[in-house]
């Protein structure tokens, strides 16, 4: 029966998240946004709320920090896995090569704030914190909106070249109740996430890591998948980049609501290991993203860059269940 909730919320979480991403684009086009901060900040935003209820009810009504920190880096992790897979899709092998600065910039704050991520998670106990919270959740903070600022300038040159109209109350009333859907589905999605751990033992931060981030990251797939097809790479791979730096920015909502000292000091140190691995993946699609020369396939479907995060993704995930099921927690 577990199951079976679990793929009518995924059901719900994937419907309702692509009719928001619908509608975000429709009042982003009447309220005159360009691409890049629609891709980038809107739709990363939108696609992410399935992350951030389902995180913010995993502290707050299941009390399952793990789950919560399993679900945001291994969304990261899975978002890097489908780009990887966009591009096998679209028939090109990799869409990671040739990205705007925008993209570039981006994926390079991101691989920053998961750096800041397994640091806090190593070092948690070392008292370093600032009005109850931890020094890396207020950096976390600071990076993510440093990066909001620098995104909005370098894109709102763009901005008012679109034209603009009213927005009607239909569209927000339809945005509203596609949001509604999701903040439910997420609240429910962490107890069948808790649900699951307890009455099968598994590891709650495995269960976030695998089940729960597969689960919340189908909207930024679903919409990148669209996106495709209309032959927008940028937006693309925009929205799956920046669903990745809010993800981690969560981290530090959610260490402004648990008000019990730092968010860190509640989850295993085994994270840190799932933080290299996000790290691992997002370099490598970084390093794609800055290379030159001839795109080069391998296996007919392939090119190194998307073999190699596949790869490593599969290896990553095999490596992590194995630490969990047998691991003990770093001295």
């Amino acid at each position: 029966m577990l199951w079976i909730q679990f793929i009518i919320c995924v059901a719900f979480i994937i419907a309702s998240g692509y009719k928001m991403t619908i509608y975000a684009d429709d009042i982003s086009k009447k309220t005159g946004l360009s691409s890049g901060i629609m891709g980038l900040l809107v739709l990363a935003f939108i696609t992410s709320c399935p992350e951030l209820v389902t995180t913010l009810s995993s502290i707050s009504v299941v009390d399952a920090p793990d789950l919560a920190i399993g679900d945001l880096i291994g969304a990261n992790a899975f978002n890097i896995f489908a780009i990887a897979v966009l591009g096998v899709l679209c028939g090109k092998g990799s869409i990671m090569k040739g990205q705007g600065r925008l993209n570039i910039f981006t994926i390079s704050v991101v691989i920053i704030m998961l750096v800041v991520v397994m640091a806090s998670i190593r070092f948690a106990g070392s008292g370093f914190d600032i009005l109850n919270m931890s020094f890396g959740s207020i950096l976390i903070g600071v990076l993510y909106s440093g990066a909001l600022v620098f995104m909005y300038k370098s894109e709102s040159h763009k901005a008012v070249q679109l034209k603009k109209s009213g927005l009607t109350a239909g569209l927000m009333l339809k945005f509203i109740a596609a949001a509604s859907i999701i903040i439910a589905s997420g609240v429910w999605l962490a107890r069948i996430g808790k649900n699951i751990s307890t009455t099968y033992e598994f590891s709650e931060m495995y269960v976030g890591v695998l089940l729960i981030a597969f689960a919340t990251t189908m909207p930024e797939f679903v919409v990148s998948l669209t996106a495709l097809k209309k032959n927008s790479i940028s937006m693309a791979t925009g929205n799956l980049i920046g669903s990745n730096m809010f993800n981690i920015f969560i981290i530090t909502i959610l260490d402004v609501v648990l008000r019990r000292g730092s968010f860190f000091k509640y989850v295993s140190a085994l994270n840190v290991h799932v933080s290299l691995f996000a790290i691992v993946l997002t370099a490598i699609a970084l390093g794609a993203m800055l290379r030159k020369g001839k795109t080069v396939k391998i296996l007919k479907f392939f090119t190194w860059d998307s073999l190699m995060i596949i790869t490593a993704f599969i290896v990553g995930h095999t490596l992590i269940f194995n630490l969990v099921c047998g691991g003990t927690p770093l001295p």
